[in-house]
């Protein structure tokens, strides 16, 4: 989900954070996650990241390989 700019338009320059959260709605647990990101190469390019870094990061495309959800 888009976090900032909030105005929802960011014109040349302008950083773009946003939020990826994932939820498993299935009915078993999951032991490790592979998530991949898609973006526009042309408008945009990752400058930084937090919490989890991308495992692998190439135009226009962001991977965690090695996401573990916490344990209950």
């Amino acid at each position: 989900s888009l976090v900032a700019p909030a105005s929802r338009t960011a014109t040349v320059g302008d950083a773009i954070t946003y939020t990826v959260r994932i939820t498993n709605t299935g009915e078993n647990a999951t032991t490790q996650l592979v998530i991949t990101d898609t973006y526009d190469a042309a408008c945009m390019a990752l400058t930084s990241a937090t919490g989890f870094t991308p495992t692998h990061t190439s135009a226009g495309q962001l991977r965690w390989d090695t996401l573990i959800p916490p344990q209950p």
